[in-house]
């Protein structure tokens, strides 16, 4: 799992650009690609297509993402709908204005996706995630935790797992540009913990719409080896 979703919150909450628009509502059209064998010396490719559906209100904010998914590897093709994730979140202390800021933050993975196709485990997950930035003269710091409580299949137990990043992000405007480092627990009994660097950006093509890009290279034997993903962001 990766969190740029907290970054599209963080251009919310700290662009002047975006702030001064009474935009509370926004959709998010992604592509993601990815490839990795996962240490188990079978290649994956898995390609998405994705559309989130937002709503900031005050502190509070909502989401819910609908991926469909397609999948190569040695067993053949599949393809299908993914996991439908919801999210909602709340900012406990500060603002766009202040120092310091805190947010707290629940997701809940729904069982959408085939599990007889591998595109699922077939059962729900449920995560609780803190994070804090610090905004420095010239740009933004935020840690990152969690923890996630998941679902086992019928063929497989999988362990409850922590989540942990940090990410560097500054405004000049029109961009937004972000790096981070995202870790986790491995969920099964086997294997490296999954660690992933990321880099990205937004560009602000209109007043209220965006454009992004984001790129992660896997930094152990479990995490994918890399990964793209585009797509646009409007805000209304």
């Amino acid at each position: 799992m990766r969190y740029t979703n907290m970054f599209l919150l963080l251009l919310l909450y700290h662009s002047p650009v975006v702030a001064e628009e009474s935009t509370d509502q926004y959709i998010d059209f992604s592509v993601a690609y990815s490839r990795g064998d996962f240490n188990t010396g079978q290649k994956s490719e898995l390609s998405q297509l994705q559309v989130t559906y937002g709503q900031v209100m005050s502190d509070y904010d909502f989401s819910i993402t609908i991926p469909y998914l397609f999948l190569q590897d040695s067993f053949g093709d599949e393809s299908g709908l993914g996991d439908i994730t919801l999210q909602a979140g709340k900012t406990l202390s500060g603002n766009n204005l202040d120092a310091d800021t805190v947010y707290a933050s629940m997701s809940v993975k729904l069982p959408t996706a085939d599990e007889s196709s591998g595109l699922g485990t077939g059962e729900p997950d449920i995560g609780g995630f803190l994070s804090y930035t610090h905004n420095f003269n010239i740009l933004s710091l935020t840690l990152m935790g969690g923890y996630i409580v998941t679902g086992d299949s019928q063929v497989q137990s999988y362990k409850d797992i922590f989540v942990y990043g940090v990410g560097l992000s500054k405004i000049i405007t029109p961009w937004y540009v972000y790096g981070s480092l995202d870790g986790r627990q491995q969920t099964l009994d086997r294997g490296d913990d999954p660690l992933e660097f990321s880099v990205g950006f937004f560009y602000q093509l209109e007043s209220a719409r965006f454009f992004k890009m984001d790129a992660f290279v896997g930094l152990s034997n479990t995490s994918p080896d890399a990964g793209l993903t585009f797509g646009v962001v409007n805000w209304f």
